[in-house]
């Protein structure tokens, strides 16, 4: 039975290769495409804002002229020109609506600090202004776009093991407070039982995103340091301006009680349509009081399909070599098998069930399977 599965593991892994060699070598094509696309529609830009900036010198108060400059300036990225040129446009004509739906669009696909606190004064404007016919579109889109949020997460998870080891129990609890750059904070409790042993641990990081790199730290700190680490720092950096490809870093020590592991992996992400394709290799490298342990790594190769943002479902394949902690100073250290099934369903606008089933094993000790289930609260 194992090895049918191995098989079949391994024929999805190549099917995985190829789709990805073939997307890599389309990638390139349409890049060189789109480059050229990108030189002609930008010199076509150059040369209708040359034009509308001439008209608007014999007529400066004429409000389409304006609008049509403002679009040009949003073709281009430059959105607090664009919204200058709107601003000065609802002074010739306060009563056109229009104004104010193509202001609320662009603030929308702002990120800044400017499009965050113009959003709270905006509304009220648009309202004291205009004559608010708009008013659900334009709050809608508002609403649609980057906004404060927090989210909470509780839940539990159950695995059975082989050899007569026992079961895990796993319960957790975590917040996270996103701004409206979508910067998040959060913080959690974890707290498991293994190998009849129980630890508790208690954890807070932070991701601050941007449209060409993002950086997240994290740190997490155990009770009774006798399953979880005594302490442990995560950090990681991720490039996103590579078209649909992201490339990340990522950075961990873990200080068990009686071993050090420190760990550094690479991991690239490209999503195709509703798709995400992520491969990744960490390294790691433990040593205890006693012994060194050998250099190892994992490979981790994950699928997910996107319905919508907050809802998906993905499968995700992990092979190596890693440590399973147990709280004694020769923990299982072999090679291990791992795959995972997950997902996140709405439930309503606010709530959301998570869910995963997971098969690890840790050749040579025993085999795990389990589930986690829990429920998502955002507001």
């Amino acid at each position: 039975m194992l090895v049918l599965i191995q098989n079949r593991v391994n024929v999805f892994l190549a099917l995985i290769f190829f789709q990805l060699c073939c997307s890599t070598i389309l990638l390139a094509e349409s890049y060189n495409r789109s480059q050229n696309n990108y030189s002609k529609s930008f010199a076509k830009l150059v040369a209708e804002e040359n034009r509308v900036r001439q008209q608007l010198k014999t007529s400066p108060d004429n409000p389409d002229l304006l609008i049509e400059m403002a679009k040009i300036k949003e073709k281009v990225g430059r959105y607090k020109d664009a919204i200058w040129y709107l601003h000065k446009a609802q002074q010739m004509a306060p009563g056109y609506e229009d104004i104010y739906l193509l202001e609320a669009i662009m603030l929308s696909k702002m990120k800044s600090k400017y499009a965050c606190q113009h959003k709270r004064v905006f509304e009220n404007k648009y309202m004291t202004q205009a004559g608010g016919m708009h008013q659900n579109k334009i709050r809608q889109i508002l609403n649609s776009s980057n906004r404060n949020y927090v989210q909470l997460e509780s839940g539990l998870a159950y695995d059975e093991l082989s050899n007569n080891r026992g079961h895990w129990n796993e319960y957790f609890v975590n917040v996270e407070y996103s701004d409206c750059l979508e910067n998040s904070y959060y913080g959690g409790y974890t707290e498991v039982k293994r190998y009849n042993i129980g630890d508790s641990e208690f954890y807070a990081g932070i991701a601050i995103p941007n449209s060409r790199f993002s950086y997240r730290l994290e740190y997490r700190q155990a009770e009774q340091e006798t399953l979880l680490p005594e302490g442990s720092i995560l950090g990681e950096f991720r490039a996103n301006n590579l078209g649909p490809s992201g490339v990340y870093l990522r950075f961990r020590k873990q200080n068990y009680v009686n071993i050090e592991n420190y760990s550094s992996g690479l991991g690239i992400d490209y999503y195709f349509s509703d798709y995400q394709l992520a491969y990744s290799r960490e390294w790691n490298k433990a040593k205890s009081l006693t012994q060194d342990f050998e250099s190892s790594y994992v490979d981790r190769v994950l699928l997910k399909y996107y319905w919508s943002k907050n809802r998906y479902v993905g499968a995700s394949y992990y092979i190596g070599k890693e440590l399973n902690y147990d709280g004694s100073v020769n923990p299982p250290y072999s090679k291990i098998r791992t795959f995972v099934l997950n997902g996140l369903q709405p439930v309503t606008a606010s709530w959301s069930l998570i869910y995963s089933y997971k098969f690890h094993e840790q050749r040579g000790y025993f085999d795990q399977q389990g589930v986690r289930v829990g429920v998502r609260y955002r507001y």
